[in-house]
């Protein structure tokens, strides 16, 4: 849990889409794709295994999946996974059993049955997943998969997670504190133009919000924005 996270709170949303978005949940999402796919990927992470100890100082191509799962890995908490999980969307589901198979906790358990009801296309990828966590064997057809998890999991030990901000959900007086800073900015606007009402946005609440998450990130790694918990209501 990241520091200034209340335990009630949980991760804004459109952060989280985006770590779903940048993954590969359409080729997980099936045997038939999620095969060769993980094939090549455990073969890719063995063959350049010294690389990816690199990481992060070096990246090279063929490696580009592990370091999307080292980015997931890096936010990955009770409530990312949660958010994941609960999300009534299988595009989230399949990423976060993956990530359930790269680092099994078994907190993650009760929440992956949860969730499997809602997903029967992709079950089968939480069934594996529980299976890890619970060091059981799984059904017979799916072993290869569990076998390739393990092979891509022995590739990340011990490669240092990247530090990964993210932000809370707004609370509802954080939600009044941008509505009045929105309608300054308006007010602004109406006086003094587009230019005033810009310069208005910076280091505000609203200001973090409206940018996506990359600009956010970026914008917070260079100080131009408020971190989130750091913001006063």
């Amino acid at each position: 849990m990241h520091a200034g996270q209340d335990k009630s709170q949980r991760y804004f949303g459109p952060d989280i889409t985006y770590f779903v978005q940048t993954s590969p949940y359409l080729t997980l999402a099936r045997p038939r794709s999620a095969l060769p796919f993980l094939k090549r990927q455990a073969e890719a992470g063995e063959e350049c295994c010294l690389a990816l100890q690199a990481y992060p100082f070096l990246h090279i191509e063929p490696l580009e999946f592990f370091y999307t799962c080292l980015r997931s890995l890096g936010a990955l908490d009770q409530a990312f996974f949660e958010a994941l999980l609960c999300s009534q969307n299988w595009r989230f589901v399949v990423w976060g059993a993956w990530l359930a198979m790269l680092e099994p906790r078994s907190e993650f358990v009760d929440v992956l049955r949860a969730a499997r009801p809602k997903v029967h296309k992709n079950d089968w990828l939480v069934d594996c997943a529980i299976s890890v966590i619970e060091q059981r064997a799984p059904s017979p057809q799916h072993e290869i998969f569990v076998e390739l998890a393990a092979r891509c999991r022995r590739c990340l030990d011990g490669v240092t997670r990247p530090v990964v901000l993210l932000r809370l959900e707004p609370t509802t007086s954080e939600i009044v504190q941008m509505e009045r800073e929105s309608n300054h900015v308006r007010s602004v606007y109406a006086e003094a133009g587009t230019d005033a009402a810009l310069r208005c946005i910076p280091g505000t609440l609203v200001g973090n919000y409206v940018l996506d998450y990359v600009q956010w990130v970026r914008s917070a790694r260079c100080g131009t924005v408020l971190h989130v918990s750091d913001c006063s209501s």
